[in-house]
């Protein structure tokens, strides 16, 4: 649609440098880089100083592998825009991308010096001496980026490749361990951790990380292929745990059948060798499952195995008048807890009961989902589709108002197991 806005300016004023120029960095944005290219000089004849239409040709003249031309529209839209900050470092990756690193390495320089407590100079310079086989430089770099920014996990990560490159294996986790910290919705941070766990002999964090990629990307090829590879060599994964902890409707109070709607979805999962444990306490609120879980489930892991973490957030804090961000901040207690334990976590939300607010029950089902979403982690919003929901209402109201019966166990289970929890595992849905 821009495009064709822009056609219509163009016809209107074709005399007019600047629609050239915005249609080109529309064309840039659809990967359309020879259109890029013929507007920016169809813009530069009506205009031979906008700055910005040399710099869109040198990324269209760069993607087109036309590095000449592209390092010359950034040599010329330098001399309008001094010190440009990302013309020069597209500059110096041209010369890079041309093998001419002396070139390379006096635009760095002078990117550097122009931007001093920028880390993107040390970064982007540190690529160029990998490049060139220049581990002991590239790692200078990354350790000046790091110094001027910490909290940019690109540094962390490309310096943890490095060192993994190097067999400085122990290193490299620690710098993909912090990477992951700051960004946990980057898949090739995972990827690569499971390859340096792998190196480390810990086969069974290396498969944790993989599964945690096709929880985030059911189609990522990469984690696939490497966790199909780690499952040949060491068998698929019989060592598995999987404990549930929260409050009474984990352990199923008030079905008849005594199966909850735990029972219910391991009753339908196949593909995992699996202990269960339910570490439940009624009426508990997040703040004490914070306090009480980690020691009980600790106990009951297995070293070397795989250890599940499902955690049910019950409706105890709303009757405590708990604010929704005290139970933010719980949750991400346990969860952040549980990812430096490296164990792989689900977690259901509370459902609507009658006997509890309504409104601070959806804002509690909120905050926990905002949670689970800034770590990647699945999330099971039962909240939403149950409370209109008539035959959860009518059997919760039957139940007693403060839980369901079987029909509503039913109908949790049946939430879980469609909201992720095969992806979760990392094992096929039954027909």
């Amino acid at each position: 649609l821009s495009i064709q806005y822009f056609n219509q300016v163009i016809k209107a004023k074709p005399w007019m440098a600047e629609p050239y120029f915005y249609r080109a960095v529309a064309k840039l944005n659809l990967d359309d880089f020879q259109g890029a290219e013929e507007d920016c000089t169809l813009s530069l004849e009506r205009n031979p100083f906008l700055a910005q239409a040399y710099y869109a040709r040198g990324i269209a003249r760069q993607s087109l592998e036309k590095y000449a031309g592209a390092i010359e529209d950034y040599t010329k839209g330098l001399e309008f825009k001094p010190g440009d900050r990302a013309m020069m470092s597209n500059k110096a990756i041209a010369y890079v991308q041309k093998k001419d690193f002396t070139d390379a390495e006096q635009v760095f320089e002078e990117l550097i010096r122009a931007h001093p407590k920028q880390s993107l100079g040390y970064l982007t310079r540190a690529a160029m001496y990998l490049e060139k086989g220049d581990t002991a430089k590239a790692l200078s770099d990354y350790d000046r980026a790091i110094a001027l920014d910490s909290f940019y996990a690109p540094c962390y990560a490309n310096r943890a490749l490095t060192l993994y490159q190097s067999g400085r294996y122990a290193e490299a986790l620690k710098d993909l361990d912090q990477a992951i910290r700051l960004n946990t919705r980057e898949p090739g941070y995972y990827i690569n951790r499971g390859l340096v766990r792998y190196e480390l002999n810990d086969l069974r964090g290396a498969m944790a990380d993989y599964d945690q990629v096709i929880e985030m990307d059911a189609d990522n090829r990469i984690a696939r292929f490497n966790r199909g590879l780690l499952r040949a060599q060491e068998g698929d994964v019989e060592d598995t745990r999987i404990h549930f902890i929260g409050d009474e409707l984990i352990a199923g109070y008030g079905d008849g059948r005594a199966l909850g709607w735990t029972g219910r979805v391991m009753a339908r999962t196949r593909g995992v060798d699996a202990i269960t444990f339910m570490l439940t306490v009624p009426r508990e609120t997040t703040a004490q499952l914070a306090e009480r879980w980690q020691s009980e489930v600790a106990r009951r892991s297995l070293p070397g195995g795989i250890n599940r973490l499902v955690v049910g957030i019950g409706t105890a804090d709303v009757a405590a008048r708990i604010s929704p961000a005290r139970s933010r901040l719980s949750v991400a207690n346990i969860l952040d807890k549980a990812a430096d334990e490296h164990r792989s976590c689900f977690v259901v939300g509370p459902p609507p009961l009658p006997s509890v607010n309504p409104d601070a029950t959806a804002a509690l089902s909120r905050a926990v989902g905002e949670v689970c979403a800034r770590r990647g982690i699945p999330f099971v919003d039962t909240f939403e589709p149950l409370r209109n929901h008539e035959q959860w209402m009518n059997d919760v109201t039957a139940a007693g108002r403060d839980h369901p019966g079987q029909a509503g166990y039913g109908l949790l289970a049946w939430l879980v197991l469609h909201r992720g929890w095969y992806e979760w595992l990392g094992v096929e849905q039954p027909d």
